[in-house]
Parts: structure tokens; C-alpha cells; sequence
């Protein structure tokens, strides 16, 4: 199995079926995807990296700059970024297969580890396509990280710089990275100097553009209070995944990288919380870099070898079957995605087909209304709009009624659970309707949405002013 030829026929054959079944597949872009668009859209035609062009507080509503910068230069150039975001990801999740099957190591001796190696290329093609289709940065994010950790030894390892831009919370690989070399050395104060860098860029970027200096999903989606039985399955579901991994990285001493990859799995598991974050456990699969630089299935103990090794191959077992049972429930989520996507954007082409350029509305599901209308769209929830996001984060009823009264906003729309009789679908949809006493309207048009969900659009001809 270490032929060459045999890699290559193994990268020819997983790559080919990655690409097939990625250009063959459905529409499955999801809503953040297209705020993300929306941003990058606005930075190729404007110069502004903004959801809306509203110049008053502008706070930045999506997390992965580099990804908004590259699909900015695919609209720049006159291509749709709903199309041709895909081609990104295949021409990097094509390189990330490539990678993955020429650092693994097969030997015909070791059934257990040859079984454990063909799974995990298997499951990561199966998760790198559930990534590669839903328009977020996932798979340029887990490139950047095989980048990075390729070179983490290495003192002028310069895709540390990109790791703020790509996800802001990799932050936390470039402090251990700089931990991890000899406190107060030459290559101590480079290692700080490049991470720095990284840093002031990302600091720059919020300077120029923006009044709010808080990243807004994080307001959004992170909770730090409720923690639950459902979480920590999901964590230990997860978990089964990377452990052989963590299990070589603590062998080896690996300690300085083991810990950066630990405090993230326990965060993306009980500090975020939304529909989006969810999707395909997209947060987590970036992570999956480190198989990409840590071998497994071949670690030597000084103590307990034998028992050790024996433990070992277990857990290599265990780790298939869990991979066996996730890629399925990936493959149920993406069925339930389809579904849902079918009733929910076509509620919102409705909306889009009675909105003219003149009119100002707020959206809750921000993204696909705000990128194919031309309206000028104001998040809702806040998600994309720190003033809407600040007053309801401090259930501010006045101050959220006065911004909308201010911008003379001339559509709402929330989201219901009944169709006769509005019924909050989100306690956010709840703060909305009891701030702007829309119990008192009457309803312009009602869409059927999703799974029994419902569009109210309330409408105001001159603005709303109650």
C-alpha cells in the first residue's frame, strides 16, 4: 500500500467522486452563506466590506474575512458568487484529499491501522463535501490550518497570519504557537512578531471599516450559561472522532497543540449556539487539519506497552464505527436541509418579488433577501446590525422601535409558528413583535416557510411611525 501508484490511484479515485458528487449535487446553501455574499458583494462593488450600505454604527456581522475578500474578487469579476463559491472549495478540498492520502501511512502488517486510515479518508470526504456545498468558509478555514500546524516547528511560519482572518477564534493556535519555543529566545520574539502582525491586520480591518468592535455573531450565537445532557453527547459523539489523534499528540508530547484543539471542541460544543453553527458540525471540521500532520496507529509506550497498543487498536475500532454512524446523520441533515431550503427561500422570493429599490425592510433570516433583492435590508435580530443588535441583547423595547422609526423602515417580516394567529417562532421574533406592537397591524401578506413555519410581512407605506 505505499506504492505510489496505489496512492495515486487513491487520490484519483476519492477525488473524482468528491468532485462528481459535488457539482451533482442540490442547492444546499444555507442563509449565513448568503450574508457572507452579501458582505463580499458590497466590498467588490463599493469598496465596503458592509451588509448594508447604512453609514451610522456599522458593525460586521460575518467571521471569516479571507473567505469574504475571495468571493469578493469572483463578483468583482462578474461572476456569481452562488455558482462559483463551489469551485473554490472543490479546487481546495480536491488538495486537502490529495494531502491527507499521501501523509497516511499503510502497512500490510497492521490491518487495524490500514481499516482506521481508509475510514478516515472515507469520512473526510463525506464531511468535506457536506462542507464544500453549504457556501461558508469551512473547507478554506481547514486548509489554512493544515498550513499552519505543516509548519508549526517552524519559527518564520507565516500562514500564522491568516488565522485571525480566517476564523477570529484561531487566535488561539498563534499564542501556544508562540509558547512553544524557548520563552524569551530570538525565535520567542519572531514567533511574537508574526502573530502580531496577524493580529494588527484583523484589528486594522475592524478600525477602518467599522464603529462596533465586537464580531456580532459572537454576541449572537454564544451562550455561557446552559449546559446540558444533549451537549455532552454531542461532545463525546464528536470526540470519538479526534481521539486517536489527541491520544498520539499527548504520546508525544505534544502538549502545547493538544491544548488550543481541546479548548475549541469544548467551545464549539457548549459556548455556540445556533441553526447554522449545526449544520454538518461545519465548526468542528476544520480541526480535522491534524490528521493531516499527526500519524496514528503506530505510538510506543514505555510503560503497559502491549496493553497499550491492544487499547489502541480499540479505539481505532470504536473511532470507525462512530465515523460510520455521523457520516449517516450527515447524510439525514442534508435531506432535512433540502427540504427546508425549498419552502424557506421561495417564502422569501415572494417577499422579493413586491420589494423596490425605494424600500427599506428587516429580516430575520438575513442573507438571501439582502443579496437578490434590491431593497436595502437591516438585520432584524442584530445579527448584521450592532444597534439592533445592543438594543435587543439589553431588551431595549424604545431603543429598538426608534432605530426602526428612525430608518423609516417600510417592511417587517417575522417569523411564526401558526398561520392565522401570530406565534413567535424565536424569542428574538418575540422581542421584535412586542417592540414595534405589531399585535395592532394587521398583516400584509403571510408565506408559507419551512416545516409549519410561517413569513408575516407587515407593511407601512411611508415608514414605520407608531
Amino acid at each position: 500500500m505505499q506504492n505510489k501508484n496505489t496512492k495515486f490511484i487513491l487520490q484519483l479515485l476519492f477525488v473524482a467522486l468528491y468532485v462528481i458528487v459535488c457539482v451533482s449535487a442540490e442547492n444546499l446553501v444555507i442563509d449565513d452563506a448568503y450574508i457572507t455574499f452579501q458582505y463580499a458583494k458590497n466590498l467588490a462593488e463599493f469598496g465596503k466590506p458592509w451588509y448594508n450600505l447604512d453609514p451610522t454604527f456599522q458593525g460586521n456581522g460575518q467571521t471569516s474575512i479571507l473567505w469574504m475578500v475571495l468571493l469578493s474578487i469572483i463578483h468583482f469579476f462578474g461572476l456569481k458568487i452562488e455558482i462559483f463559491f463551489l469551485w473554490l472549495n472543490i479546487g481546495f478540498g480536491s488538495f486537502l484529499i490529495i494531502k491527507l492520502i499521501d501523509f497516511l501511512k499503510f502497512d500490510v502488517d497492521k490491518w487495524v491501522t490500514n481499516i482506521f486510515n481508509f475510514s478516515l479518508i472515507s469520512f473526510f470526504v463525506i464531511w468535506l463535501f457536506m462542507n464544500s456545498i453549504h457556501g461558508l468558509e469551512t473547507i478554506f478555514a481547514c486548509l489554512i490550518l493544515f498550513l499552519f500546524l505543516g509548519n508549526w516547528d517552524k519559527t518564520n511560519n507565516y500562514f500564522t497570519l491568516f488565522l485571525p482572518l480566517v476564523r477570529p477564534e484561531f487566535i488561539l493556535f498563534q499564542v501556544f504557537w508562540v509558547l512553544d519555543t524557548k520563552f524569551f529566545s530570538a525565535d520567542f520574539f519572531r514567533r511574537i512578531s508574526i502573530a502580531f502582525l496577524g493580529v494588527l491586520i484583523y484589528g486594522l480591518y475592524y478600525f477602518v471599516f467599522f464603529d462596533y468592535y465586537i464580531l456580532l455573531p459572537f454576541l449572537y450565537k454564544s451562550e455561557f450559561k446552559v449546559y446540558t445532557l444533549h451537549q455532552l453527547i454531542v461532545y463525546c459523539g464528536l470526540l470519538l472522532v479526534f481521539l486517536p489523534v489527541f491520544i498520539s499528540l499527548f504520546a508525544k508530547k505534544k502538549f502545547l497543540l493538544l491544548i488550543p484543539l481541546n479548548i475549541l471542541f469544548f467551545y464549539y460544543t457548549f459556548n455556540v449556539q445556533s441553526y447554522s453553527s449545526g449544520i454538518f458540525s461545519r465548526y468542528y471540521f476544520p480541526l480535522m487539519a491534524i490528521y493531516f500532520v499527526v500519524p496514528v496507529g503506530s505510538l510506543h509506550f514505555q510503560f503497559f506497552n502491549k496493553f497499550a497498543q491492544v487499547s489502541l487498536k480499540i479505539l481505532l475500532i470504536i473511532s470507525v464505527l462512530r465515523m460510520i454512524d455521523l457520516s449517516n446523520n450527515f447524510f439525514q441533515q442534508k435531506k432535512n436541509i433540502a427540504f427546508e431550503n425549498i419552502g424557506y427561500y421561495n417564502s422569501y422570493k415572494n417577499l422579493i418579488s413586491y420589494l423596490k429599490p425605494s424600500d427599506k425592510v428587516t429580516i430575520n433570516d438575513a442573507g438571501f433577501t439582502a443579496y437578490f433583492s434590491t431593497a436595502t435590508c437591516y438585520d432584524g435580530v442584530g445579527l448584521n446590525d450592532a444597534t439592533i443588535m445592543l438594543s435587543r441583547k439589553t431588551k431595549d423595547f424604545n431603543a429598538y422601535r426608534n432605530y426602526i422609526k428612525e430608518k423609516k423602515i417600510n417592511y417587517v417580516s417575522v417569523g411564526s409558528l401558526m398561520q392565522n394567529k401570530f406565534t413567535a417562532r424565536s424569542p428574538a421574533e418575540n422581542f421584535i413583535f412586542r417592540s414595534l406592537n405589531l399585535r395592532a397591524q394587521k398583516p400584509f401578506m403571510v408565506f408559507p416557510m419551512d416545516k409549519g413555519f410561517y413569513l408575516f410581512v407587515y407593511h407601512f407605506e411611508n415608514g414605520y411611525n407608531f
